[in-house]
Protein backbone atom coordinates (compact mmCIF):
# COMPACT_ATOMS: atom_id res chain seq x y z
CA UNK A 1 0.00 0.00 0.00
CA UNK A 2 2.84 2.54 0.86
CA UNK A 3 4.55 1.72 -2.69
CA UNK A 4 1.56 2.09 -4.24
CA UNK A 5 0.66 5.49 -2.46
CA UNK A 6 4.75 6.96 -3.27
CA UNK A 7 4.15 6.12 -7.01
CA UNK A 8 0.99 8.22 -6.86
CA UNK A 9 2.81 10.96 -5.05
CA UNK A 10 5.71 10.76 -7.48
CA UNK A 11 3.85 10.71 -10.76
CA UNK A 12 1.30 13.64 -9.72
CA UNK A 13 3.94 15.57 -8.63
CA UNK A 14 6.39 14.97 -11.91
CA UNK A 15 2.88 15.81 -13.71
CA UNK A 16 1.94 19.14 -12.12
CA UNK A 17 5.68 20.20 -12.79
CA UNK A 18 5.72 19.48 -16.17
CA UNK A 19 2.14 21.02 -16.61
CA UNK A 20 2.93 24.21 -14.85
CA UNK A 21 6.71 24.11 -16.17
CA UNK A 22 4.96 24.28 -19.25
CA UNK A 23 2.32 26.81 -18.98
CA UNK A 24 5.33 29.56 -17.50
CA UNK A 25 7.79 28.75 -20.51
CA UNK A 26 4.59 29.64 -22.78
CA UNK A 27 3.85 32.86 -20.43
CA UNK A 28 7.40 33.88 -20.93
CA UNK A 29 7.57 33.17 -24.58
CA UNK A 30 3.96 34.95 -25.24
CA UNK A 31 5.24 37.96 -23.28
CA UNK A 32 8.93 38.30 -24.63
CA UNK A 33 8.05 37.71 -28.24
CA UNK A 34 4.48 36.92 -28.97
CA UNK A 35 4.45 36.46 -32.76
CA UNK A 36 6.41 33.10 -32.27
CA UNK A 37 3.79 31.66 -30.79
CA UNK A 38 0.68 30.45 -31.42
CA UNK A 39 -1.21 32.37 -28.76
CA UNK A 40 0.54 35.79 -29.53
CA UNK A 41 -0.70 35.54 -33.44
CA UNK A 42 -3.95 34.34 -32.39
CA UNK A 43 -4.28 37.34 -30.40
CA UNK A 44 -2.81 39.80 -33.50
CA UNK A 45 -5.21 38.08 -36.07
CA UNK A 46 -7.99 38.52 -33.93
CA UNK A 47 -7.69 42.26 -33.22
CA UNK A 48 -7.34 42.56 -36.83
CA UNK A 49 -10.84 40.40 -37.18
CA UNK A 50 -12.90 42.97 -35.21
CA UNK A 51 -10.84 45.93 -36.87
CA UNK A 52 -12.25 44.08 -40.23
CA UNK A 53 -15.72 43.94 -38.81
CA UNK A 54 -16.37 46.91 -36.99
CA UNK A 55 -14.76 49.01 -40.14
CA UNK A 56 -15.94 46.80 -42.83
CA UNK A 57 -20.11 46.40 -41.51
CA UNK A 58 -19.52 42.64 -42.03
CA UNK A 59 -22.26 42.27 -39.37
CA UNK A 60 -23.44 38.82 -40.90
CA UNK A 61 -19.87 37.54 -40.90
CA UNK A 62 -19.45 38.53 -37.49
CA UNK A 63 -22.61 37.23 -36.10
CA UNK A 64 -21.81 33.71 -37.65
CA UNK A 65 -18.10 33.43 -36.28
CA UNK A 66 -19.50 34.23 -32.78
CA UNK A 67 -22.03 31.79 -32.88
CA UNK A 68 -19.75 29.05 -33.76
CA UNK A 69 -17.90 29.96 -31.14
CA UNK A 70 -20.57 30.35 -28.65
CA UNK A 71 -21.60 26.81 -29.99
CA UNK A 72 -18.40 25.26 -29.37
CA UNK A 73 -18.04 26.68 -25.95
CA UNK A 74 -21.35 25.02 -24.95
CA UNK A 75 -20.67 21.63 -26.09
CA UNK A 76 -17.27 21.83 -24.57
CA UNK A 77 -19.41 22.89 -21.21
CA UNK A 78 -21.37 20.62 -21.47
CA UNK A 79 -19.31 17.82 -22.03
CA UNK A 80 -17.57 18.89 -18.83
CA UNK A 81 -20.33 19.04 -16.68
CA UNK A 82 -21.24 15.51 -18.04
CA UNK A 83 -17.96 14.23 -17.13
CA UNK A 84 -18.35 15.29 -13.63
CA UNK A 85 -21.74 13.49 -13.40
CA UNK A 86 -20.05 10.85 -14.20
CA UNK A 87 -17.30 10.47 -12.37
CA UNK A 88 -19.47 10.73 -9.20
CA UNK A 89 -21.84 7.90 -10.74
CA UNK A 90 -18.72 5.99 -10.83
CA UNK A 91 -17.76 6.84 -7.14
CA UNK A 92 -21.33 6.00 -5.61
CA UNK A 93 -21.84 2.68 -7.33
CA UNK A 94 -19.80 -0.05 -5.27
CA UNK A 95 -19.43 -2.15 -8.21
CA UNK A 96 -17.54 0.20 -10.63
CA UNK A 97 -15.37 1.21 -8.06
CA UNK A 98 -14.52 -2.18 -7.25
CA UNK A 99 -13.65 -3.17 -11.12
CA UNK A 100 -11.74 0.31 -11.20
CA UNK A 101 -9.37 -1.10 -8.00
CA UNK A 102 -8.87 -4.36 -9.62
CA UNK A 103 -7.53 -2.65 -12.70
CA UNK A 104 -5.17 -0.45 -11.71
CA UNK A 105 -1.62 -1.37 -12.37
CA UNK A 106 0.04 0.69 -10.58
CA UNK A 107 -0.61 2.94 -7.82
CA UNK A 108 -2.00 2.79 -4.11
CA UNK A 109 -5.15 0.25 -4.07
CA UNK A 110 -7.31 1.66 -1.83
CA UNK A 111 -10.73 3.21 -2.14
CA UNK A 112 -9.53 6.60 -0.23
CA UNK A 113 -6.68 7.24 -2.66
CA UNK A 114 -9.27 6.94 -5.40
CA UNK A 115 -11.75 8.93 -4.36
CA UNK A 116 -8.99 11.77 -3.73
CA UNK A 117 -8.27 11.10 -7.55
CA UNK A 118 -11.56 11.30 -8.69
CA UNK A 119 -12.35 14.25 -6.64
CA UNK A 120 -9.08 16.15 -8.18
CA UNK A 121 -10.68 15.29 -11.83
CA UNK A 122 -13.90 16.72 -10.69
CA UNK A 123 -12.33 20.34 -9.80
CA UNK A 124 -10.30 20.23 -13.23
CA UNK A 125 -13.83 19.87 -15.06
CA UNK A 126 -15.73 22.25 -12.81
CA UNK A 127 -12.44 24.38 -13.50
CA UNK A 128 -13.15 23.93 -16.88
CA UNK A 129 -16.67 24.39 -17.40
CA UNK A 130 -16.61 27.58 -15.60
CA UNK A 131 -14.09 28.66 -18.36
CA UNK A 132 -16.38 27.81 -20.76
CA UNK A 133 -19.07 29.49 -19.43
CA UNK A 134 -16.82 32.81 -19.16
CA UNK A 135 -15.99 32.42 -22.88
CA UNK A 136 -19.20 32.41 -24.02
CA UNK A 137 -20.46 35.13 -21.80
CA UNK A 138 -17.93 37.78 -23.13
CA UNK A 139 -18.48 36.25 -27.14
CA UNK A 140 -21.84 37.20 -26.52
CA UNK A 141 -21.24 40.56 -24.89
CA UNK A 142 -19.00 40.80 -27.94
CA UNK A 143 -21.50 39.87 -30.31
CA UNK A 144 -23.85 43.23 -29.42
CA UNK A 145 -20.38 45.42 -29.16
CA UNK A 146 -19.64 44.87 -32.47
CA UNK A 147 -23.01 46.28 -33.43
CA UNK A 148 -22.54 49.58 -30.93
CA UNK A 149 -18.96 50.62 -32.13
CA UNK A 150 -19.48 52.33 -35.22
CA UNK A 151 -21.93 54.35 -33.50
CA UNK A 152 -20.65 55.44 -29.87
CA UNK A 153 -17.00 56.53 -29.03
CA UNK A 154 -17.06 55.13 -25.48
CA UNK A 155 -17.47 51.70 -27.84
CA UNK A 156 -13.97 51.47 -29.00
CA UNK A 157 -12.44 49.02 -31.21
CA UNK A 158 -9.96 48.21 -28.35
CA UNK A 159 -12.74 47.66 -26.00
CA UNK A 160 -14.41 45.12 -28.68
CA UNK A 161 -11.07 43.48 -28.74
CA UNK A 162 -10.48 42.75 -25.49
CA UNK A 163 -14.16 40.86 -24.89
CA UNK A 164 -13.03 39.25 -27.79
CA UNK A 165 -9.60 38.73 -26.05
CA UNK A 166 -10.80 36.92 -22.71
CA UNK A 167 -13.46 34.96 -24.24
CA UNK A 168 -10.83 33.32 -26.42
CA UNK A 169 -8.27 32.80 -23.57
CA UNK A 170 -11.15 31.75 -21.20
CA UNK A 171 -11.82 29.15 -23.63
CA UNK A 172 -8.00 28.40 -24.62
CA UNK A 173 -8.06 27.81 -20.98
CA UNK A 174 -11.06 25.87 -20.82
CA UNK A 175 -9.32 23.24 -23.21
CA UNK A 176 -6.56 23.22 -21.79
Amino acid sequence: MLTGLIFDIIFLSISFGIYFGYHIFLMIMVKRNPLNTVIGRNHHFRRTWVEIMIDGKKDILAVQTLRNMVMSSTLLASTSITLVVLIINILVSQTLTSVLDKIRIIGAHNNDILIYKAFILIVVFLFSFLNFASSIRYVTHLAFLLNVAPTYKDCTKEYCYKALLNGSNHYTVGVQ
